[in-house]
């Protein structure tokens, strides 16, 4: 193979990447919601499987997108079903306010769960120390 072969074939890998790696602003674009609820998503491990590089989070499109799929196959709707897509902010972000829900349910559910499993191994203490 060629060296000019080589460098192009590398650069051509290194522009995919780039493309399908998105970081949080990116990803909260694609999902429709806000920063703080991708930062909740993430500390509960509820939101899309993600990557760190140098201290900086990427998720990738494909992930995302499967999750914005799974989300919305939870509650029956379908994007062509829906008439408004998204909502413009002050700020020029634009938020999808169904996403937002939906993020919010998962961020209810997770804690939901994790509070019902400190319940049970609280009171088996609580068991084990009476008993």
């Amino acid at each position: 193979m060629k060296p000019e072969e080589q460098e192009t074939s590398k650069l051509v890998v290194l522009r995919a990447s780039e493309r399908m790696l998105l970081d949080r602003g990116e990803a909260c674009g694609v999902l429709g919601i806000e920063p703080r609820m991708m930062r909740m998503l993430g500390l509960l491990g509820c939101g899309a499987p993600s990557l760190k590089v140098r201290n900086v989070r990427l998720y990738r499109r494909e992930d995302l997108l499967a999750l914005r799929a799974r989300w919305m196959d939870a509650v029956g709707v379908e994007e062509r079903d829906r008439h408004s897509r998204r909502r413009g902010r002050h700020n020029g972000a634009a938020t999808d306010p169904l996403m937002t829900l939906l993020a919010q349910r998962a961020v209810i559910h997770r804690l939901v769960i994790m509070l019902l499993w400190g319940m049970i191994l609280f009171g088996g203490a609580i068991g084990l120390i009476l008993y």
